[in-house]
């Protein structure tokens, strides 16, 4: 699994808390090949490019 310091699509930072996880996962869209994360779009866990929920992990998002 590829590892980035932030979103691939949003750019969006791992935040961390005294509660909060140490990474979060980015996906791969089936449909249109789109790498995104969690936070990306209207959409929550779809595609923000085609709407689609099926998606594939691709890897992980650490604090730098």
């Amino acid at each position: 699994m590829k590892s980035w310091s932030k979103s691939p699509c949003c750019s969006t930072p791992l935040r961390t808390s005294l509660l909060g996880g140490s990474y979060f996962y980015v996906f791969q869209c089936r449909k249109c090949g789109r790498t995104f994360c969690h936070h990306c779009g209207l959409y929550g866990p779809a595609c923000p490019c085609c709407g689609q929920d099926n998606k594939e992990t691709v890897g992980k998002v650490y604090a730098e």
